[in-house]
């Protein structure tokens, strides 16, 4: 017998079982029968020595022979409900042989008193059989069924599950066998979602890649055959050729990022900072971009008390970089952008960007911040992106501890996206 996790379980090995638990059983019935003996008939010791030696000599034997058979029965049966109930039998008939000798020790008369007592004693033995017969067929049908199961999930059915019925230890494993059974389903969900993002992001990139470099190629090869001669052309053409180079850089950027977020190899320099200066410096560094889509930005920064932030500012610089570069595509001309900023009364940070475009589609919503996720309107190709903007926003969002959400606003009509860093 060994210990684990404070609690007794049975040795692997069956012999030192049968030795232990066999000697407990002698010594508790020594002592179980003197005391009964003694309470009851108010016999001695020395009355109960005649009867030592034969008794723990029959018992003894009774060990050995019983053991034998179990173990034989058990290396021939290949039925745990035959190997019990022959257990049970065996039981039964060393049980009657050692009453039988204890009997005659006694002097019991043999033309009345012994035939009683032995019928008497059959007659519990068998009673008893039954109900531990009633018992095993529970245990063996639990085991049938958590066999069957166990075959169900090897074919592929992983949601199946045993019955758990008690407490006890098959119960137990049962239980145990159940939460493999959903750790398995869960991990076969992640691989075959990790598979099926690796089938997406091959068409998608090579997508990506391959509509602005045959693109570029084509216009490069017409400025080559002097198909376009036109120095306005030309312009337009190399003009072109600069955005989707951009574009490219982009998306190898975004890519680079995003693995690096969802290895765990981003390394994140948290120090305080001041929020309202990198807010500042983003819309200095958009207005170039805002002012090729013909759109307004600005800022509304509530200073008071809101800096410092705790946060990786050059990080934390690319989430409002990333969400002020998807509002300038999705914001019409004449549109806006505004970003706002303020620290609530929780101590939280909230900042939001807001634009004037015509939004997110409702049924994309729950989607937005999904990697290489792009909805028919706010997300089209046409537009530009990779998909994982926004995606690399929560990333860096959530490392910070904080959460981003993404609505339309009901005064512009257009998109909301903000996000909360802990105070």
């Amino acid at each position: 017998m060994v210990l684990s996790n404070n609690r007794p379980t049975i040795s692997n090995n069956p012999i030192w079982n049968y030795v232990l638990f066999g000697a407990i059983g002698l010594i508790a019935s020594f002592i179980l029968a003197w005391i009964a003996v003694r309470t009851l008939l108010g016999a001695t010791l020395a009355d109960l020595q005649p009867l030592t030696a034969p008794l723990a000599v029959s018992g003894i034997v009774s060990l050995v022979i019983g053991f034998a058979a179990t173990w034989l029965t058990a290396r021939v049966s290949r039925s745990l409900l035959f190997t019990l109930i022959s257990a049970y039998l065996w039981s039964a008939i060393l049980i009657l042989t050692n009453f039988w000798n204890g009997a005659r020790l006694m002097f019991f008369n043999s033309d009345h008193d012994l035939p009683l007592a032995v019928s008497l004693l059959v007659f519990a033995s068998i009673l008893a059989a039954a109900f531990g017969l009633a018992v095993t067929v529970r245990i063996v049908a639990d085991l049938r069924e958590l066999s069957n199961s166990a075959v169900q999930i090897a074919e592929g059915n992983l949601q199946k599950r045993a019955s758990v019925r008690g407490r006890d230890e098959v119960s137990q494993v049962a239980q145990s066998f159940n939460n493999m059974a959903s750790k398995l389903e869960e991990a076969e969900g992640v691989r075959n979602e990790l598979s099926q993002l690796r089938k997406d992001l091959v068409s998608w990139t090579s997508h990506d890649l391959r509509t602005p470099l045959t693109s570029m190629r084509a216009m490069v090869e017409a400025m080559r055959d002097g198909i376009v001669s036109d120095p306005e052309m030309i312009k337009r053409y190399q003009k072109n050729i600069l955005n989707d180079i951009e574009g490219l850089n982009t998306l190898m950027d975004d890519l680079f990022e995003y693995s690096q977020l969802e290895s765990g190899g981003m390394k994140f320099e948290k120090e305080d900072h001041s929020l309202s200066a990198l807010i500042n410096y983003i819309c200095e560094q958009f207005e170039a971009l805002a002012g090729q889509y013909k759109i307004k930005i600005d800022c509304d920064v509530n200073e008071v008390g809101l800096d410092p932030v705790y946060m990786d500012s050059r990080l934390i610089g690319r989430v409002l970089g990333n969400l002020v570069k998807n509002s300038c595509r999705h914001t019409p001309e004449g549109g806006s952008i505004s970003i706002t900023a303020e620290r609530l009364e929780s101590g939280e940070v909230t900042v939001a960007v807001i634009d004037s475009g015509s939004g997110f589609d409702p049924a994309d919503l729950p989607h937005v911040f999904e990697q290489f996720f792009r909805g028919e309107e706010a997300r089209s190709r046409a537009k530009g992106g990779g998909g994982l903007g926004l995606a690399i926003a929560k990333s860096i969002v959530e490392e910070h501890g904080g959460q981003i959400f993404a609505m339309n606003s009901s005064q512009t009509g257009g998109a909301i996206v903000s996000f909360t860093l802990p105070n």
